[in-house]
């Protein structure tokens, strides 16, 4: 909401109106009932529209509700972060099965996923209108087939879409579906190996803050692989996979613009490691690292 406080979105049931609340460190201190968009009720199949998921985009100024149902409206609101309110309802068309959403890092595109593969599956590309399918390749013994993908979406910070859409395999492991670059023009989806046994993830992914997935203006790219981990960062340090080649090229400010002492900083061959044990939890930071910064929550 302000750089320390967080909103607290939900919608209604048998309505159209969303519950938004503000979450401080005194608890909940503001709440508001707002009607826009859709009503959400039961459809034709039973309570179905109660299932889906609601995103922000990491920039905090869109939001973006799947709702389960048949041939339904596929609604995207503008959100103002500072007043908590949610305005300008409009539809990117109807669809059936909705479950699974998200914006891309850089809040250009935005993913729509069914809760099952022969539902409807797509990637927007917000700042030209358009639309493709999303799916993803998987040799069979009749040959290369493509899969629509489905289920769950949540953004990594290592900057990949992952999905809970997977393949049960012969071997014990199982894959799931990951969109290696979710904001550029081709999401390179490919197939992440789990090892060992029962371990695919059905109807959901943990969820996060997604401002700390935003690149709208940090300049990272989610096509790198470079991670910083843990992030949100709790103890003392803080790993960058990205070399310096001097502590000086490491530079840390809160999100104003205000450097932050670093305290030690570790330079190895193919690292960083940074002490965080000063920095003042409940607040978000920028690490710059060679030209890339990284935005890191401290909790």
């Amino acid at each position: 909401a302000n750089g320390h406080d967080y909103w607290i979105l939900a919608h209604a049931w048998n309505s159209d109106a969303f519950l938004v609340y503000l979450l401080t460190s005194e608890g909940i201190t503001e709440s508001k009932r707002m009607a826009v968009g859709s009503f959400h009720a039961k459809g034709k199949v039973s309570d179905a529209e109660s299932m889906g998921y609601l995103k922000a985009s990491p920039n905090g100024k869109m939001l973006a509700a799947a709702v389960y149902g048949t041939d339904r409206p596929f609604e995207v609101f503008d959100f103002d972060a500072g007043k908590g309110e949610i305005t300008n309802a409009r539809s990117l068309g109807n669809f059936t099965g909705q479950y699974g959403v998200s914006f891309s890092p850089d809040n250009t595109r935005l993913y729509l996923t069914g809760l099952y593969a022969h539902q409807d599956a797509y990637v927007f590309d917000l700042r030209a209108g358009t639309k493709k399918p999303l799916a993803i390749g998987e040799e069979s013994r009749s040959g290369k087939q493509q899969l629509r993908i489905a289920g769950a979406l949540q953004l990594g910070i290592d900057g990949r879409l992952y999905t809970s859409f997977g393949r049960a395999q012969v071997d014990g492991t199982y894959k799931l579906a990951v969109l290696e670059t979710p904001d550029r023009p081709e999401p390179s989806p490919a197939w992440l190996t789990l090892p060992g046994r029962n371990r695919a993830p059905v109807f959901g992914l943990p969820n996060f803050m997604q401002s700390v997935f935003n690149t709208e203006k940090t300049g990272i790219s989610s096509g790198e692989k470079t991670l910083a981990y843990p992030n949100p960062v709790s103890g003392g340090t803080l790993t960058i996979f990205r070399k310096a080649a001097t502590a000086e090229a490491v530079r840390v400010t809160d999100l104003q613009g205000k450097d932050i002492r670093t305290g030690d900083i570790k330079l190895l061959p193919d690292r960083i490691v940074l002490n965080t044990a000063s920095w003042p939890s409940g607040q978000t930071y920028l690490v710059q690292v060679a030209g890339v910064s990284y935005k890191i929550v401290k909790i």
